[in-house]
C-alpha cells in the first residue's frame, strides 16, 4: 500500500491566495508497505524558509524516489480537518482570492490534476487532526511498544497540545490543551513566541532565545514571570498573555538591530525556567497517573532541546523519543503513517534515520554541475574524501560537507553540514560571524562517534543513543575547555551521536579526525546562511559556498575551492528572480499609511509592539522586492528595478546592464551580489 501524507496550504510557491493562513513548514511524506520511503519540506525546493505553500515539488520528489506515479498512490492524507478546509476555501472564495470550487475534495482534485495531469478519485483523500498527526509522528517511529505521548506547540486546529497513550499501533486520547490566545490560553508555544518577539527576535526564532537563556540570571525576573501562569490540579495550567505587558515595566521592547544586553539575557533565562516548570507540571502528573516509563514528544515545543535534556536527565522516564521533525513539517509523516495503519497494518514502522530527502547525486551528476561553475571554482576528485577532509579540518579549515540524501527536519545531521574542529572556542565566533551571519551567542552542536559519547558527555543511565540533536546534555567538566567551540556557557551541548550503521560516511569522517587529533568529535551546524533553508542540491551548496567565507566545499568525493577571481566574472552569469520573489513599486510613502492595518487598541501596548517587531518594513524605497509568503520586503535602487523588470532567466547581468554607464554597472553588480547573498535574486552560469 502506498500512502502520501501532505501538509501545507493549497496555493503554489508563486501564488499568494493563502499566504496569511498561518500554515508553515509544508512537507510531503511517502510510505510504502510500512517503509518511510521519502520525506521532505517544500522549503528545500522553493528556497524560502518555513514555506507553507502546497508541497508540489516535495510530492514530486517523493513519487520519484518511490518510482511511482501520482495515480498509483492509494491514499492521500492531509493533516487538517475537512471542515476546516471547506471553511478556508469558502472564505477565500468570498474575498475573491480563489475562483471555482469551494469544497475541499473537488478543489484538491483539480489542483492535483493541474500539477500532475492525473485525475485522482476524491475518495482517496483523508483528513486528520493536527495534534493527532503530531502524536502519530512521534509514537509510531519510536520503537516503543507503549508510551506516554505528548504534543505541545503554538496552536493547531484551535488546540495547543494533547496527551495520548500509545500501545502497539494504537493511540488513545487522554486530554487536550486549549490554544485560543488572549487573554488566557494553554499555549506554551504562543507564550514563548510572544516573549521572543519582545526580545527583538522574529518568527521562528524561539531557538535563539533558548540559546540566549544560559547567559542570564533566572532568579532576577522570576517574581514577574510567576504572574504569567498558574499551575492547577491534574496537570492543568493557564497562561495569562494579557499580563505580558508587565515586561514593559522592566525595559522597552528590544529593536531587531539593537544590542542584546544583560536584561534581555535575564528575561530569556526566566522564560526558559517558566517553560520548564510548565512542561514538568504536565509530564509529572501524567507519568504518575499512567505509570508510563517511556515518553514520546512532538510539536514545536519539543524542539526546545534544553527542556528535553532535563526531562531525560532527571529520570522521570527511562527513555524518551523526540520526533526529529517535531515542528509542523513532521505532520506529513504522521499523516502518512496514519493512512498506512488505518488500513489494518499491525507491525510498527521504524525510522532508523532521518536521511529521507533528495540525494546530492552520483559522481557524474556532481561533476556536471561543478563544471558549470568553473569560472569561480576549482575542484578535484579523491578516493579518500574522509581522510582528506579530516586533515583540512585538523588544520583549522571550516568545511561544507554534502553527502547522500538530505535530512528531514530542521537539523543537519551530517549530510548537509558545516563541520569544523570542536576545540578552539574562536571557531564558534568565526562561523557565527563569517558564514552563518548570525548572533554571537548562538551555540553549535557536537557530532560524536556513538561508541565514544560516554567518555565526553554525561549521559543518562538508560539512553546512550542521541542521533537527532534534540537533547542537551552536560559536557564532562574535564573536557569543557578542550571542546570550547561546542560547549555552551553553562557547560552543555546539543549532542548528536553518530553510528556507522546509520551514516557510514560521516562516521568515517569523524573517525579520521579522531585518529589525527585524538578527539572523535566534530562541530556540526546546518549548511546554510541566515537567509535560506539548509542546502539541498549541489547547486545550492555551491551558491552558499560562494556567498560566505566558508573555506572549502566537499560534495560527494569532490573537494572544491574558490578561484581567486574578480567579481566581474559574475557579469556573464544569468540573472533572474526566485519563484517566490516579486518586484514592486511602493505607492504609500508615509509611515502612518503603512501602519493603518496594524492593531489600534490603545490599551494593548504590549501586543502593538510585538506586531511592529514582526512586520515593520525595511527603510522606505520607491522600489522593493517582496515575496509571496508574507509582508517582508527589501528596498532596491530604481536602476536595479529596471534591470530586474527585464530579467527573464536567459539574459546575463552584462546584457541587462548594457543601458547603463560603467560606474552605474559597477554599483549594480555590487547590489546584485548583495541581493544574491540574501537569496533575493538568482545568479547562475550560462
Amino acid at each position: 500500500m502506498i500512502v502520501m501524507g501532505i501538509t501545507g496550504t493549497f496555493d503554489r510557491s508563486d501564488e499568494s491566495a493563502f499566504s496569511k493562513s498561518g500554515v508553515h513548514d509544508a512537507s510531503a511524506t511517502l510510505v510504502e508497505d510500512g517503509k518511510i520511503v521519502a520525506a521532505v519540506e517544500e522549503e528545500r525546493f522553493n528556497r524560502y524558509k518555513h514555506s507553507g505553500k502546497m508541497p508540489i515539488e516535495a510530492m514530486r520528489y517523493c513519487l520519484s524516489e518511490a518510482g511511482v506515479s501520482l495515480g498509483q498512490v492509494d491514499k492521500f492524507v492531509f493533516n487538517v480537518l475537512e471542515s476546516d478546509v471547506n471553511q478556508s476555501l469558502e472564505t477565500a472564495y468570498r474575498f475573491g482570492m480563489i475562483g471555482g470550487f469551494r469544497l475541499g475534495r473537488p478543489f484538491i482534485q483539480q489542483l492535483l490534476k493541474r500539477e500532475f495531469g492525473c485525475n485522482i478519485d476524491p475518495s482517496k483523500f483523508e483528513f486528520i487532526d493536527h495534534h493527532y498527526a503530531h502524536a502519530v509522528s512521534a509514537f509510531l517511529p519510536s520503537g516503543f511498544s507503549e508510551s506516554l505521548v505528548v504534543t505541545l506547540d503554538g496552536m493547531g486546529a484551535g488546540l495547543a497540545g494533547s496527551i495520548w497513550i500509545g500501545e502497539d499501533t494504537r493511540l488513545t486520547h487522554v486530554r487536550s490543551y486549549k490554544g485560543l490566545p488572549h487573554p488566557t490560553t494553554q499555549s506554551l508555544g504562543h507564550f514563548y513566541t510572544a516573549i521572543t518577539a519582545f526580545l527583538g527576535f522574529g518568527n521562528f526564532d524561539e531557538y535563539k532565545v533558548m540559546g540566549l537563556a544560559p547567559y542570564g540570571d533566572r532568579s532576577r525576573f522570576r517574581p514577574v514571570f510567576d504572574q504569567f501562569y498558574a499551575l492547577k490540579d491534574q496537570g492543568d495550567y493557564e497562561v495569562y498573555l494579557s499580563r505580558l505587558d508587565l515586561l514593559l515595566e522592566i525595559c522597552p521592547r528590544r529593536g531587531r538591530h539593537e544590542p542584546v544586553e544583560q536584561v534581555h539575557q535575564d528575561i530569556a533565562a526566566a522564560l526558559q525556567e517558566a517553560l520548564e516548570i510548565l512542561v514538568f507540571h504536565i509530564l509529572e502528573f501524567h507519568q504518575r497517573t499512567t505509570g508510563a516509563q517511556r515518553l514520546c514528544l512532538a510539536g514545536g515545543v519539543a524542539h526546545n532541546c534544553a527542556v528535553n535534556g532535563k526531562v531525560l536527565g532527571q529520570g522521570l522516564f527511562r527513555e524518551a523519543y523526540v520526533q526529529p521533525a517535531s515542528h509542523d513539517g513532521g505532520l506529513s509523516l504522521g499523516a502518512a503513517l496514519h493512512g498506512y495503519y488505518s488500513n489494518g497494518a499491525k507491525e510498527k514502522c521504524s525510522m532508523p534515520h532521518a536521511f529521507l530527502g533528495p540525494s546530492c547525486g552520483a559522481d557524474t551528476e556532481i561533476e556536471r554541475e561543478l563544471s558549470l561553475w568553473e569560472p569561480c571554482i576549482e575542484y578535484e576528485k579523491t578516493e579518500d574524501v574522509e581522510g582528506r577532509t579530516a586533515q583540512m579540518i585538523a588544520e583549522g579549515l571550516i568545511v561544507g560537507w554534502v553527502q547522500g540524501r538530505a535530512e528531514f527536519g530542521p537539523r543537519a545531521l551530517g549530510n548537509r553540514s558545516i563541520v569544523a574542529d570542536p576545540g578552539p572556542a574562536e571557531n564558534k565566533d568565526i562561523i557565527n560571524a563569517m558564514i552563518k551571519k548570525r548572533e554571537a551567542f548562538r551555540p553549535f552542536a557536537p557530532s560524536v562517534l556513538e561508541e565514544c559519547a560516554e567518555r565526553y558527555f554525561e549521559l543518562p543511565p538508560c539512553q546512550k543513543r542521541f542521533p537527532y540533536m534534540v537533547f542537551v546534555v552536560k559536557v564532562k567538566e574535564e573536557f569543557r575547555k578542550d571542546l570550547g567551540a561546542i560547549t555552551h556557557v553553562d557547560g552543555t551541548a546539543r549532542i548528536q551521536t553518530v553510528s556507522r550503521a546509520s551514516n557510514e560516511k560521516y562516521w568515517k569522517l569523524i573517525k579520521a579526525f579522531g585518529d589525527k587529533t585524538g578527539v572523535p568529535i566534530l562541530l556540526n551546524t546546518s549548511f546554510n546562511n541566515n537567509a535560506e533553508p539548509i542546502v539541498t542540491s549541489p547547486r545550492d551548496s555551491i551558491v552558499c559556498y560562494l556567498t560566505t567565507d566558508l573555506n572549502v566545499l566537499v560534495i560527494g568525493n569532490y573537494i572544491i575551492r574558490k578561484r581567486p577571481v574578480d567579481k566581474c566574472v559574475y557579469r556573464d552569469f544569468k540573472l533572474s528572480l526566485p519563484i517566490t520573489v516579486r518586484l514592486h513599486r511602493l505607492e504609500l510613502r508615509s509611515t502612518s499609511d503603512v501602519g493603518r492595518s496594524r492593531p489600534t487598541e490603545a490599551d494593548d501596548r504590549f501586543f502593538m509592539q510585538l506586531f511592529q517587531s514582526l512586520y515593520d518594513p525595511d527603510p522606505m524605497e520607491d522600489h522593493f522586492l517582496g515575496n509571496t509568503h508574507d509582508a517582508r520586503r527589501t528596498g532596491i535602487s530604481a536602476d536595479m528595478a529596471r534591470m530586474l523588470a527585464r530579467a527573464d532567466g536567459y539574459k546575463s547581468f552584462g546584457e541587462l546592464a548594457e543601458p547603463f554607464d560603467e560606474p552605474a554597472r559597477t554599483g549594480l553588480l555590487d547590489e546584485v551580489l548583495n541581493l544574491w547573498g540574501k537569496r533575493l535574486v538568482h545568479l547562475s552560469p550560462r
